[in-house]
C-alpha cells in the first residue's frame, strides 16, 4: 500500500507564521510546496459517540488484516497506573478488545501493542501534557517536543513517526513526527479526508488511501 508523506523542509516557514511544509509523493518529481492550516480543533473535538469507533466496527474494519489477539482490560489498566494516565478511546477499547497490536499497519511497518507505546523516557514523560498544538518545527530554541504526553502507534520509515495526544489540549489526536517536525492529522487540520483521531485514522488507512489525500 503506498501512501503520500506530507515532509517537512526546515528550509521555509511560512510569511505569515506558519510553517511551510513540502508534500512528496512516493513518485520521483512530484513535490509541492502547501502552508499550514491555520484552523485548528482542540482534543475535545474528536468525536467521543461515533459508532464507527465502537470495538465491533473497528474489529470489522481490520477484519482481513493479520492482527493480534486483544490485550484484554487488565493488561490495558495496569498499563494506565504503571504511566499514570488513561489512554484515549477508542484506541483504549481497541487495545483491550480488538487487537494488541496488527504487524500489518497501521503504518507501513505496524501497530504497536501495549508492549511497544513508550519510549526509554516515557516513563518521565508520558503523563506530561502534550505541549503542542500546531505543527511545528524544531529548531535550536525548542528542541522536539520529544512525545511528552504521547505514546507511539509505529512507523511509515524515513523517520516519519505516528503517535497518539493520551495528556494535553490534543488529547485523542494522532500526531505525525518527523525529524524536523511535528503536525496533527485530520481532516479539520487540512490536506487529509480522514476524520481525526485514532479510529479515522485506522479507517483512512484499512480503505487504501495516501495519508494526505486532499488539497
Amino acid at each position: 500500500m503506498k501512501h503520500k508523506s506530507r515532509i517537512f523542509s526546515s528550509q521555509k516557514k511560512h510569511a505569515i507564521g506558519y510553517p511551510r511544509l513540502r508534500c512528496c509523493d512516493a513518485s520521483p518529481g512530484i513535490t509541492r510546496p502547501v502552508a499550514v492550516a491555520s484552523v485548528l480543533w482542540s482534543g475535545t473535538d474528536v468525536r467521543a459517540d461515533d459508532p464507527r469507533d465502537e470495538p465491533d466496527a473497528l474489529r470489522a474494519v481490520l477484519a482481513n488484516v493479520d492482527r493480534k489477539p486483544p490485550a484484554g482490560w487488565a493488561a490495558v489498566r495496569a498499563f494506565e497506573a504503571a504511566h499514570a494516565i488513561e489512554l484515549p478511546e477508542p484506541f483504549r477499547g481497541f487495545l483491550a478488545s480488538v487487537s494488541d497490536g496488527c504487524p500489518a499497519g497501521p503504518p507501513a511497518y505496524g501497530l504497536s501493542g501495549l508492549g511497544a507505546l513508550t519510549g526509554p523516557e516515557a516513563d518521565a514523560t508520558l503523563a506530561r501534557p502534550f505541549p503542542l498544538t500546531s505543527a511545528r518545527f524544531w529548531d535550536e530554541e525548542t528542541g522536539p517536543a520529544k512525545g511528552d504526553g504521547t505514546v507511539h502507534l509505529g512507523t511509515d520509515g524515513c523517520a516519519m513517526d505516528w503517535r497518539l495526544v493520551v495528556t494535553g489540549e490534543h488529547r485523542g489526536h494522532v500526531w505525525q513526527f518527523t525529524d524536523v517536525g511535528a503536525q496533527p492529522f485530520g481532516r479539520p487540520f487540512g490536506y487529509t479526508t480522514a476524520e481525526p483521531g485514532f479510529g479515522g485514522w485506522l479507517r483512512h488507512w484499512a480503505a487504501g488511501r495516501d495519508w494526505f489525500d486532499a488539497d
